[in-house]
C-alpha cells in the first residue's frame, strides 16, 4: 500500500545458515592472516632484539611484547569464531536431520499403505 511519504521497502530475505558460515570461513581466514603476519613481525623483532643492547634492546622487548598481546587477542577472537561457526555447523545438521526423518516417515506411511494393498489382495486358502 503506498503511505503518504512513499512506498514500504521490500527485506531483503534473512540470511541462511550455508551463508553465515561462509561469512565466517572468510573472516576466520581473514584472522588466519593477520595471526600469521603478527608471527612474521615477531620472528623479526625477536632477531632485532638479540642484536640490541641497552635502551635500543628494552624498546625492541616492548615492541615484541606489544606484538605478542595483539596476537594473543587475533587467537581468542578466531577461537571464538570457530565455536561460533560450529554451533551454527551443528543446528545445519539438525535441521538436515529432520528434513531427512520427515521424508523417512513419509516413505514409510507409503509403504505401509502398499503393503496394506498387497495383504488384503493375498488370499491365504490359495496358499495351501
Amino acid at each position: 500500500m503506498n503511505r503518504l511519504i512513499g512506498k514500504k521497502k521490500d527485506k531483503a530475505p534473512a540470511p541462511t545458515l550455508d551463508d553465515i558460515s561462509g561469512k565466517m570461513d572468510s573472516r576466520g581466514e581473514g584472522i588466519d592472516k593477520k595471526i600469521n603476519d603478527l608471527d612474521i613481525q615477531l620472528r623479526k623483532q625477536m632477531e632485532t632484539v638479540k642484536k640490541l643492547k641497552g635502551p635500543a634492546k628494552a624498546s625492541a622487548k616492548n615492541r615484541a611484547m606489544m606484538i605478542l598481546k595483539q596476537k594473543k587477542k587475533y587467537m581468542q577472537q578466531r577461537d571464538q569464531l570457530y565455536a561460533q561457526q560450529f554451533n551454527i555447523d551443528q543446528v545445519t545438521y539438525a535441521q538436515a536431520t529432520v528434513k531427512d526423518t520427515q521424508e523417512t516417515v513419509k516413505a514409510m506411511k507409503g509403504a505401509t499403505k502398499e503393503l496394506k494393498k498387497e495383504m488384503k489382495s493375498l488370499k491365504i486358502t490359495e496358499i495351501e
